[in-house]
């Protein structure tokens, strides 16, 4: 998985050698049954946050946890961090590098774009 064109969608640093993810591979991904990944490799300094990878919904929940790492980025030397998928959907970021919990509700963002249509 994590050397395939798929792997691509989280990658921090790209290989030459490797295909692109491409909104065709999104496409298939989604026949899958597949409509977001959630992954870390992403250095974040303020909790966890949402992306569009070529269309595909990406929760990106990697946090620093090296003590000397955070002090070279001017970060506090301590850090946790957890991202809870509940059973209907809803995801809630808690990272002691943001002070609030984030969190994302699926359902009611459809509901909300479905009733501006």
């Amino acid at each position: 998985f994590y050397y395939g064109p798929f792997a691509n969608i989280m990658r921090t640093k790209y290989r030459h050698h490797e295909r692109p993810l491409t909104r065709r591979g999104v496409k298939w991904v989604r026949k899958t049954g597949v409509h977001a990944l959630i992954h870390g490799h992403r250095a974040l300094q303020h909790g966890q946050r949402l992306m569009l990878r070529k269309g595909l919904l990406n929760v990106e929940c990697d946090t620093t946890l090296n003590r000397n790492t955070r002090k070279k980025m001017g970060m506090k030397p301590m850090a946790a961090a957890v991202t809870i998928i509940q059973p209907e959907g809803e995801i809630w970021g808690v990272s002691t590098d943001y002070p609030y919990i984030k969190v994302f509700n699926p359902v009611q963002h459809i509901s909300q774009a479905n009733s501006k249509k």
